[in-house]
Formats: C-alpha cells, sequence, structure tokens
C-alpha cells in the first residue's frame, strides 16, 4: 500500500509561500516548482523555491519542513512602515483584532489568543516580525538580538492584555466560550490557565 504524507505535512503547490523553518533569514520564499517524490520509502515532495534573499534552492520535505505562510499574513500585517522608528512602534503593537473597542469581548477574547501562534523558534520570530511590520524583510530593519527583545516585551504586553480581555469575558455562558478556547493554539490555552490560576 503506498505511503501518503502524515497529515501534519502540508503538501505544497507552485506559488505557495513558504519559510525555512531554520533559515528565516532567507526570507520569504515562492514555490516555482513542486514534484512527487520518494525518500526512503517515504512520500515527500522535490521542491524548487525561491528566497527573497536567498534566490533559488531545491528542498527534499523529506528532509525539511518548510512552513507555510499563512494565507491571512496580509490581514494580519499592518502597512509597511516607512522607517525602522514606525517599524519598532508596531513590533510593541497588538492587532486591532485583540483590542477593537468595539468588537464584543468574545472576538476581543478570540483575536488576543489567536497572536499565541507564535513562538519563539527563529521562524516564528520572523514571521512575528513581518506580521507586525508589513515588511518582507524585518532583517534589513532589526538584528535577531533586538527582534528577540521586542518579541520577549511583547508577550508580556499580550499577556498583560489576555488578563484584561478575561476579565471582561466573565459574563460569558461556557457555550459560548468553549468553542473559542477549542480552537486556540495550545499556548493560548496554557496562557488561559495561568491567568485563571492567578485569579
Amino acid at each position: 500500500m503506498p505511503q501518503t504524507p502524515a497529515a501534519t505535512e502540508p503538501t505544497f503547490s507552485m506559488g505557495d509561500r513558504v519559510l525555512h523553518p531554520t533559515k528565516p533569514e532567507w526570507g520569504t520564499g515562492i514555490v516555482t516548482s513542486a514534484a512527487p517524490a520518494r525518500q526512503d520509502g517515504r512520500v515527500c515532495q522535490r521542491l524548487q523555491v525561491r528566497f527573497d534573499r536567498e534566490g533559488l534552492k531545491t528542498i527534499s520535505t523529506a528532509f525539511v519542513q518548510l512552513r507555510p505562510v499563512s494565507a491571512d499574513a496580509s490581514a494580519i500585517a499592518e502597512p509597511a512602515p516607512a522607517t525602522r522608528d514606525d517599524a519598532e512602534r508596531s513590533l510593541g503593537q497588538l492587532p486591532d483584532s485583540a483590542t477593537d473597542p468595539f468588537a464584543t469581548p468574545a472576538a476581543r477574547l478570540k483575536g488576543t489568543l489567536a497572536q499565541y501562534r507564535y513562538g519563539s523558534s527563529p521562524a516564528d520570530l520572523f514571521t512575528w516580525a513581518t506580521d507586525r511590520t508589513g515588511t518582507a524583510d524585518p532583517l534589513s530593519l532589526f538584528n535577531r538580538h533586538e527582534l528577540e527583545s521586542a518579541f520577549d516585551r511583547w508577550k508580556n504586553t499580550l499577556d498583560a492584555h489576555l488578563k484584561k480581555v478575561v476579565s471582561e469575558c466573565k459574563t460569558l455562558a461556557p457555550a459560548e466560550l468553549a468553542p473559542i478556547i477549542a480552537d486556540a493554539p495550545a499556548a493560548a490555552r496554557d496562557a488561559l490557565k495561568r491567568v485563571n490560576r492567578g485569579r
């Protein structure tokens, strides 16, 4: 019986935007060709990917788990800042989906929990900086240490904001909260546990 890729492994097509998980400095890549392949009996893909700052690379998904750039990244990212100062301010801000005063508490909670999709791995850090600043190459404005420090400050801001939003959601019915929490990233559920323990 032919082996199929694991459900957690994405399949890429020509035109997909990707990041290399251990080479964020290469920038975003665009898949220029995708062919099925096998490596040691395992189904995989042989990809040609043109990276913003590294050019054309041939990659087998048997060895590298490329990360898809989310289709909603353009909706998450703010307009590209004109200066480093603008970009630095953008790195410190939470998106409107988490802070909009005209949104319902449930919508703000959902938007806040969604922000926990960013981790501290090099690829996550690059994606976070790209999404927050709207620039294709945040490493042209900041070095990695600066981005790590900015991410730590932003994460503290996010945690404080989550506490505020949770207190605003006290009157919501459990049936309304359950699907929001179920759809949240694992890191967001962990953050909710910390908030609830601190009450």
